[in-house]
Parts: structure tokens; sequence; C-alpha cells
């Protein structure tokens, strides 16, 4: 297999406010706690379209995990050194996500066939796999040194295409939608904005920016272009849900640090909430008019 390198170039670049009257809501739902059977921690990074969950437990290293019709199955890459993180699921079960071999590197695990496929950034050091549609585009990012900076590409048909923020020294891509819309992050250390999120699709990059209030995190988008990330407080962590031009808190029961990482067209969304002592579990919210589905 040919693996070749392009640049996704951007044609032009929209600011986009989310708009906001007054605090945020709190949306209404259900909360369902996630913990892998005799893990330490959970993370649920992960959900598609029939319900399955992906993410990732810590016991006796970190090993990623499918939850389905309330059953768990561990996902461990073949040679890996008890480090295994699976961060997206498509509507086909083909999940992705972080293993270390002789390095960090991406993988795509086909749930049906149990077979697994590398993902490695030509040249890099660290290649992160975060999300894949139905279609097979993956998104991720990749660093030349681990723990260097880090850029962000898109995977289709055997060739990575760079995703190039203007002015930005780090660039990260957290999740796609079956639209192709890409949702990330970007810093750099010299421009007026020293970060920003963004939604790219057809070479227009949109800057997701909320004027008046705490500093967002996007790491989630549906094909409604619903978002989900969360922010920081002065005293808090807590997710949030962007829909229809209004921004709603999802705060797990009781805790001061929440975050969401993922959601799918039903709005069923998958997160992390830290207790009272210090330890991560995960958690799918479901809004009120979503059946059951087997979580």
């Amino acid at each position: 297999m040919t693996i070749r390198t392009q640049s996704i170039v951007i044609h032009r670049t929209i600011l986009v406010w989310l708009m906001l009257l007054g605090s945020f809501a709190l949306a209404q739902g259900t909360y369902t706690q996630i913990d892998y059977p005799g893990a330490l921690e959970t993370y649920c990074l992960g959900i598609n379209n029939t319900g399955k969950i992906v993410g990732k437990y810590s016991l006796s290293g970190l090993h990623g995990f499918l939850l389905h019709d309330q059953e768990f199955m561990s996902i461990d890459y073949p040679g890996s050194e008890n480090l295994t993180e699976a961060y997206g699921i498509n509507d086909d079960d083909i999940v992705v996500g972080l293993t270390y071999v002789t390095g960090f590197q991406g993988f795509a695990e086909n749930i049906r066939s149990q077979s697994f496929t590398p993902i490695i950034y030509p040249g890099a050091a660290a290649t992160y796999a975060t999300a894949i549609t139905s279609s097979g585009i993956i998104v991720g990012y990749w660093s030349d040194t681990v723990g260097g900076s880090s850029r962000a590409f898109q995977l289709k048909d055997n060739t990575f295409h760079k995703i190039v923020v203007p002015n930005a020294d780090q660039t990260l891509a957290f999740g796609i939608n079956s639209l192709g819309d890409v949702v990330g992050f970007a810093m750099s250390r010299h421009a007026a904005d020293k970060s920003l999120n963004f939604i790219l699709h057809d070479g227009v990059l949109r800057r997701i920016q909320y004027p008046t209030g705490p500093f967002l995190i996007v790491t989630g988008i549906n094909t409604a272009r619903d978002l989900v990330g969360y922010y920081d407080t002065s005293e808090a962590q807590v997710g949030f849900l962007y829909r229809s031009g209004v921004l709603m808190d999802i705060q797990f029961p009781g805790s001061q640090f929440t975050y969401l990482y993922g959601l799918n067209d039903a709005e069923d969304i998958v997160g992390v909430y830290t207790d009272g002592n210090g330890l991560n579990h995960g958690f799918v919210w479901t809004p009120p008019s979503a059946p059951r589905n087997g979580h």
C-alpha cells in the first residue's frame, strides 16, 4: 500500500460566534455511569449511530474497549506494551485509536473481522487517530517528536492530507461527521488569538469563538452540526452541547469535572467525569426523547 501526503488548501476563513443570551442552560436528559469491570478508571470517548461506545480503561496498563448491549469487549493492539486507547467508531464497526508498539502510533480495527491496521503519518514520532466516518475517512494528529508540537491530518484513500490552520503552531483534529466537517483546536505562540476551535469543510475554515463567556474546547460534531466539548470555569470543567444556536451545560450529577468527547446523530453523548476521590468514570448522556438502546 502506497501512502502519500498532501496539504488541504484553506480557501477562506470565517469567524463564527457562538451566541448566548444569559447563562448556560442545563440540558435535560439521562446520565448513565459506565465502568469497565474491575478497572480503576474508565473513559468513554466515542459513540456511533447504533449506540456502540468505545473508550479506554486502566487495569495493569491502558486498554481499549467496546461496549454494546451491556457487554464489554477489551481491545488490545497485537504486540502493544499495555497501551491501547479507542477514540472513535463508525457505523461499520471500525474503531480508531492510539497504541504503543515500537512507538506511539494510530490504528484502525475492524471489530467484525478482528483485524488491525496501523496508522502512521510518514516520518512521525507519534500518530493519533481520533475519529472515523462510515466512508472510512480518518482524522487525527501527529508530531515529529514525542511530546512535540502536533499537526492535524485527514486520511482518505491512503493519502494523508495535512490540515494547516494559518498562523498556528499546533493543530489537533478531534472529530468528523458524515458531511466531512472536521472539528479541532489550534494554538499559536505569536498570533493575536493564541488559541481557537475550528470547523473545516471543503477548504473553508470556520473559527469558533464564544465572545463573552469562558473558553471552549470543541471535541465532537454530528451530521446536524451539533457540537460537544467542555469549558473551564474558576472552579470546574463543564461539558457542553451546542445545538440550534443554544449552548447547554451537561454536568454529571455531583461532579466538579465533566468532559464530553463524542456524540451521534441521535444526540447520545459520551464523556468522562471525575468523582470526589479524583477517579475518572465514563458515562453516556441521552436526551429526553431518545429511546434506550442497550448501553
